[in-house]
């Protein structure tokens, strides 16, 4: 199995910062939207994903929030999809052990109220490569238990939200 540095893989375009971003133009990338795409079973862009550097966790890119504009808490990534899967990299920078105590290393001694990650720590962080068939495997299986959990969620809340309405109901009919 290959190892290589994201540095050496992937290019990177950080998003604007807020101040800089005139009213005029398009709406902004937000964390909603991330999480939106991440559990999606939109579309989505092959070799391109986004990586939210406050919480880091990476997503790919769907067809409806590509023309919104990425702030600075977010980087777009650009990489060789014959070299490697979306959701491959989606789950190792999400789940596996590997790359969360790499970036537990890059967050020791930070100080800072937000550990935000940058465009150096991303780069020098090393992922197992691999061959392709395995990765759409274990990228394809990280997809669709994201998906399940977002559906189990979904019905949580609906099943919450129509206790609430009955026992609404019961109350008013005394």
């Amino acid at each position: 199995m290959e190892e290589q540095e994201l540095g050496n893989i992937m290019t990177y375009t950080l998003g604007k910062n807020t101040t800089r971003i005139k009213a005029s133009e398009s709406s902004l990338y937000t964390p909603e939207d991330f999480d939106d795409d991440l559990h999606s079973t939109r579309q989505i862009k092959p070799g391109e994903c986004i990586i939210n550097l406050i919480r880091p966790q990476a997503g790919p890119i769907t067809g409806k929030y590509i023309s919104k504009e990425l702030t600075s808490n977010f980087l777009r990534c650009t990489f060789d999809s014959e070299a490697m899967d979306v959701w491959y990299f989606c789950y190792q920078f999400n789940a596996s052990r590997y790359l969360k105590q790499q970036i537990n290393r890059f967050n020791q001694g930070n100080t800072a109220s937000v550990k935000k990650l940058n465009i150096k720590m991303i780069g020098e962080l090393k992922i197992k490569l691999p061959e392709m068939e395995k990765q759409k495997i274990i990228g394809e299986l990280y997809r669709f238990t994201l998906r399940q959990e977002a559906l189990m969620q979904q019905q949580v809340t609906d099943m919450t939200k129509l206790s609430l309405e009955t026992i609404s109901q019961i109350e008013e009919a005394e």
